[in-house]
């Protein structure tokens, strides 16, 4: 059996997400920037590689890192918050961050 990795309170990552996607300008197709996304919030956050990208048969969703998961559930408490827009077009989802995104972390919009 794998040791399951352990990553920080969902409440704890949601500033640095909107903080790492207002450094990709704001706004990101997750389906194509979304390992990017993954990469800079985890060395933000000192998670080790090996841990980003654990994945296990036994997961609910098989194959899928569930370090990319818990993003997407970080995600859905933002859009919650009005803090993010989750806009899918074309079977893509446009994460875009709102101005009470902004200003949560202390910044107005472009």
């Amino acid at each position: 059996m794998l040791n399951e990795p352990h990553f920080p309170n969902r409440a704890l990552v949601e500033e640095p997400l909107l903080r790492a996607i207002i450094e990709l300008g704001g706004s990101i197709d997750f389906s194509i920037r979304g390992r990017n996304l993954e990469v800079t919030l985890a060395k933000q956050l000192g998670i080790s590689d090996s841990d980003r990208d654990f994945s296990s048969p036994n997961y609910h969703s098989a194959g899928h890192r569930k370090w990319r998961n818990e993003i997407q559930f970080v995600r859905d408490q933002l859009v919650k918050k009005r803090e993010l827009e989750n806009v899918v077009s074309r079977g893509r989802g446009r994460w875009t961050i709102t101005d009470a995104g902004y200003q949560r972390v202390g910044m107005q919009k472009p």
